[in-house]
């Protein structure tokens, strides 16, 4: 095989191994990352929202009140909700992309008087 066959069958082979998932590629970040929940409450009610730096694809998102799934807030990045004065939530924020699972929680006291 002369030098130029030999290229060319080595860029043919790079090809092809790129066409089956045989190149390695980078590794993604697992999880999603930079996960945070914040809330504050105000006039019987609270407001809590997700920020993050990073996903990879598509993140869906679960969220969870004193341990209990809430089906009607999935895939939001914020909610408001009504509450009991003095009444405390755990709030957890569940994420998932295609390279994993995280979760971020914050911990809220209901207020009657102005938002904070």
């Amino acid at each position: 095989m002369n030098r130029r066959s030999l290229r060319l069958f080595s860029v043919m082979a790079m090809l092809l191994a790129a066409l089956l998932g045989l190149a390695s590629a980078p590794q993604a970040t697992a999880t999603p990352t930079g996960m945070d929940v914040f809330c504050e409450s105000g006039g019987n009610q609270y407001y809590c929202e997700l920020t993050y730096t990073s996903s990879v694809g598509a993140m869906s998102i679960s969220w969870y009140i004193n341990g209990s799934y809430i089906p009607a807030y999935a895939n939001l990045y914020f909610f408001i909700r009504s509450c009991s004065t003095s009444q405390q939530y755990n709030v957890t924020a569940v994420a998932t992309d295609s390279t994993g699972t995280a979760q971020a929680g914050y911990t809220i006291n209901c207020r009657s008087g102005p938002w904070q």
